[in-house]
């Protein structure tokens, strides 16, 4: 259960990672931040191989594996200087969907593992928006202290990731209220433990990111960087709670029904 829960948090967070980059151009900031930011993504993604080596399919290590490949292909693509758009953001691309698939392809016995048709099409956009706000939360940090080493650096790429971060919990916020009407449509009856989890869920992880987005976006109008960098530092935070959280929400719920 604690290598599942872990497995699918490293995997999420590193598909938003690399589709983070498409939001930045090589012309936007330095190719170093690509290369690293691709590192970190085959740390994460061998950290959730090696959480799923005993209870994974043949398919979830294909996609692991050939992700981390392009993982070294992007880092030594970026090392070189290669700067080329269109080819960086399709290793990004081939990353991000890849690890999808390793998600879609999960642990056996887990929800995600045994999920056929349109379960599995919902489990693959649930994880896919999970992704994003992890991804896009991290990277709009780390670009923020990208301006220590280089303040001349347009604010652009900044305001770009704090946009896409909005709009991103925008989305996850429509698919985590659809998923509570769709489970109350069903007369499911929650308890102590599922309110729990719901108020910490929609408190911090949207709500709150929520409002320290807009404050992050405001700080960096004005191009005050670290202040933007200490808020975005709070909101990956609160990002994390709230997805962390959630998949608590989604197990407790999955119990509820099942056993209802």
């Amino acid at each position: 259960m604690q290598a599942n829960f872990f497995e699918t948090f490293c995997l999420r967070l590193a598909a938003g990672l690399a589709l983070a980059l498409l939001a930045l151009p090589g012309s936007s900031i330095n190719p170093r931040f690509h290369r690293i930011q691709f590192v970190i993504v085959l740390g994460l993604a061998a950290a959730a191989a090696t959480l799923a080596w005993n209870n994974a399919g043949d398919l979830y290590f294909l996609g692991v594996g050939v992700a981390a490949g392009a993982c070294l292909v992007g880092s030594f693509f970026w090392t070189v200087r290669l700067n080329l758009a269109a080819g960086g953001a399709a290793l990004a691309v081939v990353v991000g969907l890849l690890l999808a698939l390793a998600s879609l392809h999960g642990l056996e016995g887990s929800p995600r593992g045994s999920a056929s048709g349109l379960v599995a099409v919902l489990s693959t956009l649930d994880d896919l928006s999970a992704a994003a706000v992890l991804g896009l939360s991290t990277t709009a940090m780390l670009v923020g202290h990208w301006y220590l080493i280089a303040p001349t650096m347009s604010i652009d790429p900044l305001k770009r990731l704090i946009l896409w971060l909005a709009l991103a919990l925008a989305v996850r916020m429509l698919m985590s209220g659809g998923q509570l009407a769709v489970i109350t449509a069903a007369s499911t009856v929650f308890d102590q433990l599922a309110w729990l989890w719901i108020g910490l869920r929609w408190g911090v992880g949207f709500l709150g990111a929520g409002l320290l987005c807009w404050m992050a976006w405001q700080t960096a109008r004005i191009r005050s960087t670290q202040s933007a960098t200490g808020i975005l530092y709070v909101v990956t935070i609160f990002c994390f709670f709230g997805e962390l959280t959630d998949q608590l929400l989604s197990e407790h719920l999955h119990t509820l029904t099942a056993g209802g």
